[in-house]
């Protein structure tokens, strides 16, 4: 008989925040190990603008998905909360009350953001004594939300998480992250004991996507004749803006400043969103506003996917944070196109390159090394833009099986077998 893991999400497809996507791949992986997933959301008339149909495509057949109801945001906002997982979360409790009551679960997984998620598996632990088990998209309680003014709504949503987030984390049975610094910082806080499991695991992706997004998606490329064409899709935090700058600032002396054009989709991460982060000004101010184009508003998922296969090659690029993983390198990868960039010497980026094939990353040390590093970059766009793919590594298709949603699965359901058979105390 399979065991029931039940996967807590408040947003799940069609919902096309980045985030569903670590749910969606576990909940379509784990059923060939023994686990039969469940997930535990929102129903999609509460997503509002962020539904994007086509995503339905994507979910896996049969998986049982339990939806419940949450108040609208035109009640909640007039007291000024808007996020999902506070709007549903008295809903959600009493769906995984009715569930776990009746011994339909085994073990609980919540993946994190949104950060109020992670209350119900801490609710469920001390409650029913059932594995649960925590994963960090990205760190709920982060350097970014520390420095937001006090009273801002984003600094009073910070020193909630400061408060709220030691009320689960140490509950939980094992603990996974996109990277290993935000395990760090769990540790700093002296919200990781030694004793707990942990596990680095990228969100990973899907061949499959990509073929729905050839037949569903929209390119927002315009291509030009006798143009090369370099996309980046997604959004450019703060910490990618040294990078950025010095990338535009090599681009205005180079002769490929007339034969190129540096697309930048979705860097807003908002729907409707402006250039707030100013990729825009920066092309400005460096004297390449006629070599770059920014559509800051966010794309959906199968868009974005479309405009990757439709680029000239894919641009990778780095932090100024050494542990910086980048999500986007798989989807990037099976989108087929040569992939160039730069990430930081310590950056997993750079061995999952290496693992990968289909890439060429110059590597830095340090913000002072990045003008070396972006002229050997732009050496490496002028063989592309010659259609000399000699510097792009050989791809190695057997290398992607631990990243796709079958590998990833596979290491989630290890983890969820050994608590099963030495539960934590």
């Amino acid at each position: 008989m399979m065991k029931r893991v039940l996967i807590v999400s408040p947003y799940f497809l069609p919902c096309n925040l980045a985030g569903v996507h670590r749910p969606r791949l576990l909940a379509q992986g784990v059923p060939e190990f023994g686990w039969e997933p469940i997930v535990l959301t929102v129903h999609p008339r509460y997503y509002e603008n962020l539904a994007e149909p086509g995503l339905s495509l994507l979910i896996p057949e049969g998986l049982r998905i339990e939806q419940v109801d949450a108040i609208r945001p035109a009640l909640s906002s007039r007291f000024g909360v808007s996020d999902l997982s506070l709007r549903a979360y008295r809903p959600m409790k009493r769906r995984m009350n009715e569930l776990l009551s009746r011994q339909q679960v085994d073990l609980v997984f919540v993946s994190l953001l949104p950060g109020y998620a992670g209350l119900l598996g801490g609710w469920a632990k001390q409650k029913f004594g059932v594995p649960f088990v925590l994963d960090y998209q990205d760190p709920w309680v982060s350097d970014w939300g520390a420095a937001q003014p006090r009273f801002s709504k984003a600094g009073i949503a910070h020193w909630l998480a400061t408060i709220l987030e030691p009320q689960f984390a140490p509950l939980a049975d094992a603990v996974t992250a996109v990277s290993n610094g935000t395990l760090d910082g769990l540790r700093t806080r002296g919200l990781l004991s030694s004793n707990i499991p942990t596990a680095e695991l990228p969100i990973g992706s899907d061949p499959h996507d990509q073929d729905v997004a050839r037949s569903m998606g929209r390119s927002h490329l315009e291509k030009k004749p006798g143009v090369f064409h370099i996309a980046y899709l997604g959004t450019v935090p703060d910490k990618k803006l040294p990078i950025v700058r010095a990338v535009f600032r090599a681009l205005r002396d180079s002769e490929l400043k007339t034969k190129v054009e540096f697309y930048f989709g979705g860097t807003s991460a908002t729907v409707g969103g402006h250039d707030s982060i100013g990729v825009g000004a920066l092309a400005a101010e460096c004297g390449v506003s006629d070599s770059v184009r920014v559509e800051p508003q966010r794309f959906a998922y199968l868009d974005a996917l479309r405009t990757m296969q439709d680029a000239d090659a894919l641009l990778m690029l780095g932090s100024i944070e050494k542990h910086y993983t980048a999500s986007k390198i798989f989807p990037y990868w099976l989108a087929d196109r040569p992939i160039i960039g730069m990430a930081h010497e310590k950056s997993t980026v750079l061995e999952i390159a290496k693992e990968l094939g289909g890439m060429h990353l110059s590597k830095y040390s340090s913000e002072s090394d990045l003008d070396r590093t972006v002229q050997d970059f732009f050496r490496s766009l002028s063989d592309l833009t010659e259609r000399n793919m000699g510097i792009i590594a050989p791809r190695n298709p057997d290398a992607f099986e631990p990243y796709g949603a079958r590998g990833i699965a596979r290491t989630y359901a290890e983890i969820f077998d050994k608590l099963m058979t030495n539960p934590q105390a």
